[in-house]
């Protein structure tokens, strides 16, 4: 043979690295049998769809607006024990007039959490009300609301106190590694 048709060992070993990269990145896409894709988490039968929250025209910005339903979601996506419906399927009802019933009944969704939210008061008093409100999908009852009043600079904290009353009403607890988090 000559020397060039054979591979000197660091090559070879190159090759073999490359290959099983490739191998791990593949599989690691894939969803195991049983195993929750990528927009559902948890528990059959605690399926629950976090819904765009409303607010007046021009009352709230945007970005804020889902900002903060996007940092709740994430809160309660983490919670072993509950299915976080995705928040692409569940912005297909944002402004939308069908009841809870219909909701739940097109997301096989056993809970919705929905809410307001609001700019009061004025200068150094001025606050965002944030009123999410948890309904039964099937009969539409409220089994938790809350507003919260928050200073601008106590946002980031308000997504980890509204999951925990979700989680508090659904009988959810939150492990040790879900509450440091």
């Amino acid at each position: 043979r000559r020397p060039h048709d054979q591979l000197r060992p660091e090559a070879n070993l190159l090759v073999a690295v490359l290959a099983a990269t490739a191998l791990f990145f593949a599989l690691r896409g894939r969803a195991t049998p049983g195993a929750a894709g990528p927009e559902v988490a948890g528990t059959p039968g605690n399926r629950l769809a976090v819904l765009p929250f409303r607010a007046d025209a021009g009352a709230v910005d945007a970005s804020l607006l889902n900002g903060v339903v996007d940092d709740i979601r994430g809160k309660l996506f983490g919670l072993s024990g509950l299915t976080v419906i995705g928040s692409g399927t569940a912005e297909e009802y944002r402004n939308t007039a069908k009841s809870p019933a219909e909701i739940g009944r097109e997301l096989a969704a056993d809970y919705l959490l929905a809410g307001e939210m609001h700019w009061v008061g004025d200068g150094a008093a001025r606050r965002l009300v944030v009123s999410p409100k948890l309904q039964d999908a099937r009969s539409g009852a409220v089994l938790w609301r809350e507003d919260v009043a928050i200073e601008d600079g106590a946002l980031p904290g308000v997504a980890s106190a509204l999951a925990g009353g979700v989680a508090r009403a659904l009988s959810v607890a939150f492990s040790v590694e879900e509450q440091q988090s």
